[in-house]
């Protein structure tokens, strides 16, 4: 009633007014985010229908400050599992970019990036971020430096490690040029701590946990509870990769504390994933399956599909825990629905991933090795395409040889039995091959070295060999048999690689290599030194 009385031009001034101090809200509740995360978002929450109508009026009125208004409402959408809402908005800014270059161009661009690399579609979230590096020019400035972050996170997300941590670097090396504001030390803090990721998925443990506490340093120094949030989870992913499952379990549970906090259900979901990996790895099958479901449920919810945080990943590790616990059919369906998922946001990694796990499964039905050879060939030919570390390409190779063999054992012709079996030798020296070359071997034959030390003195000196039993000691399990078969064969005087490798899988492989290569030249053993002094 009050509106109608209005006349045009108090219209149009109280239009103005209201769009322009919600401008100035969503700015200064994007800034304050960072420092002061539940006050922020207790406000933007509430008021998130006032800021959506004024944002629309700023675009409706073709305002100038549009796209850095929508920018900064996007970023709430995103937090609070609002991904419909955020991409009307990025479609608008999109529409609104104005002049190639500009800086809302430079904005929607950008935005638009985000949005493609968080639905897993990271090729063609790099290609956009590339335009915008080469418009910013060779000048020093935060926005160069977040775009070479943003570059490094697809190339990382695409299996290419080597060129994501280069552009990190450079992304860094460029901050230090910069004047050290608040901005630009969380920004390095972020650089460093995307930094660790790739080198932590290369096998260099010890550098990534060294950047990673340099992220943690800055995020603390900040008061920054959501980076605190991300680098907790990150190093407790760190710990897996180190053995280290309690370490990693206090890590997941103080990220999921910290994200339920900050009321952040996409960072929440992450959270209950990796503490299903958790219980994966420890062999708990039954208790990792609610964590995976719960982080399924969040990211099924919130539009989350593909990328490494999306339900796609989630389906897969359903899968896998689905089979450990004998349920092939479930197991199925999951690995089905991530391949699917895969395939339709272009994820090459995602889907060679999800092609090997169904293959592994097939490959136990003696009717379906057939199909599981496709599948098998099939995520080979794209983790070729991939950097081997990060594709674990090795892991294809054995697969392709446990099907391999399996054909031979099922056939009575004896020269395609003899042919399967010559190709499946291959398949094993290429992932031998494959796998002593990345760098994670090195740190997981650490916790080998008294075996392998024992084995090499035993293999010298005959007398030695009480060594090699009491060091088998611990390998007592049935698991390891093919092991420790293999190493009382190597005391006794075999050396013929092919025939000690039957039969062997996980680390054995790599051990029976190292034992190998010692005897031939004793320099091999060099750097294998076991952490804090011990081994197993």
């Amino acid at each position: 009633m009050l509106w109608e009385q209005l006349g045009p031009e108090e219209r149009t001034r109280l239009t103005t007014v209201h769009r322009q101090r919600y401008y100035q809200l969503a700015n200064f509740l994007h800034h304050q985010d960072s420092k002061n995360p539940h006050e922020a978002r207790a406000i933007a929450r509430r008021e998130l229908p006032n800021l959506l109508h004024a944002v629309d009026a700023a675009f409706a009125a073709q305002d100038p400050d549009a796209v850095d208004f929508s920018d900064s409402v996007t970023q709430f959408l995103n937090i609070f599992g609002l991904p419909r809402e955020a991409e009307r908005l990025i479609a608008l800014s999109q529409n609104a970019a104005g002049e190639e270059g500009s800086r809302a161009w430079l904005m929607a661009q950008s935005n638009r990036g985000e949005q493609l690399f968080d639905a897993g579609r990271a090729a063609e979230a790099a290609a956009l971020f590339r335009r915008v590096l080469d418009r910013l020019g060779d000048t020093p400035s935060y926005q160069r430096a977040t775009a070479l972050g943003r570059l490094g996170r697809c190339f990382g997300a695409t299996g290419q490690p080597g060129q994501a941590a280069q552009y990190y670097r450079e992304g860094i090396a460029l901050g230090a040029e910069l004047e050290p504001g608040d901005n630009v030390k969380r920004l390095i803090g972020l650089l460093h701590t995307d930094l660790a990721g790739v080198l932590a998925a290369t096998g260099q443990y010890a550098e990534a946990r060294k950047e990673y506490e340099v992220g943690l340093g800055i995020a603390e120094n900040g008061k920054d509870l959501r980076q605190q949030g991300v680098i907790l989870g990150q190093l407790g992913t760190l710990a897996m990769r180190e053995g280290k499952l309690g370490e990693a379990l206090e890590g997941y549970r103080a990220a999921l504390a910290l994200f339920k906090q900050l009321g952040e259900p996409a960072m929440e979901a992450v959270a209950w994933h990796q503490l299903g990996r958790v219980f994966q790895t420890a062999g708990r099958w039954e208790e990792s399956e609610p964590y995976y479901r719960e982080a399924a449920r969040l990211r099924e919810e919130n539009g989350l599909i593909g990328g490494r945080n999306g339900a796609a990943n989630t389906w897969n590790c359903l899968a896998i825990v689905s089979q450990q616990a004998g349920k092939p059919g479930a197991a199925e369906h999951w690995h089905r629905k991530a391949i699917d998922a895969a395939r339709t946001l272009g994820d090459p990694l995602g889907l060679s991933r999800g092609l090997h796990n169904l293959a592994d499964l097939l490959q136990h039905q003696t009717a379906r090795l057939a199909e599981a050879r496709e599948l098998a060939e099939e995520s080979l030919a794209i983790d070729k395409t991939l950097d081997p570390d990060a594709a674990q390409i090795w892991t294809t190779y054995i697969i392709l040889a446990d099907i391999a063999e399996k054909e031979a054992a099922s056939t009575s012709d004896s020269r395609r039995q003899a042919a399967l079996k010559l190709e499946a030798r291959q398949h094993r020296r290429l992932a031998r091959e494959h796998q002593r070359n990345f760098a994670g071997t090195r740190h997981a034959l650490q916790r080998r070295r008294p075996l392998i030390v024992a084995t090499l003195m035993a293999a010298q000196d005959p007398a030695k060999k009480a060594l090699v039993e009491e060091a088998l000691a611990v390998y007592s399990h049935a698991s390891w048999n093919a092991l420790c078969a293999a190493i009382r064969r190597i005391v006794a005087g075999e050396r013929d690689e092919d025939s000690l490798q039957v039969g062997q899988f996980g680390d054995s492989p790599m051990i029976i290599v190292a034992i190998l290569a010692a005897l031939a030249d004793p320099s091999a053993l060099e750097g294998l030194v076991p952490p804090d002094g011990q081994g197993n």
